[in-house]
């Protein structure tokens, strides 16, 4: 569940920080000011990196850590029915 709610939240910076540079791009060249640079593309990818890299080491480590020193599952029922109700929104 850490591992989607990580994955949900990456993509929601990733997808954020994609509107903001393709509209700094789609803006017209005569609005453009010195603070705000025609590249923004390559500066937005540039952005993403890390946070990607971030949310992959987050990922191992809680990976090793649950191998290292299992845990019983809690509320394993209720995990259940929320992965069933987000399948079921996905789908929709």
């Amino acid at each position: 569940m850490l591992a989607s709610l990580a994955d949900s939240a990456l993509d929601l910076f990733t997808s954020s920080l994609n509107l903001v540079a393709i509209r700094s791009a789609l803006t017209p060249a005569e609005r453009r000011t010195p603070l705000r640079p025609c590249k923004a593309e390559p500066l937005a990818g540039l952005a993403r990196a890390p946070s990607f890299c971030a949310s992959a080491l987050f990922l191992v480590i809680q990976a090793v850590n649950r191998i290292l020193a299992p845990e019983p599952i809690d509320h394993s029922i209720e995990a259940l029915i929320v992965m069933c109700i987000a399948i079921a929104c996905a789908s929709a």
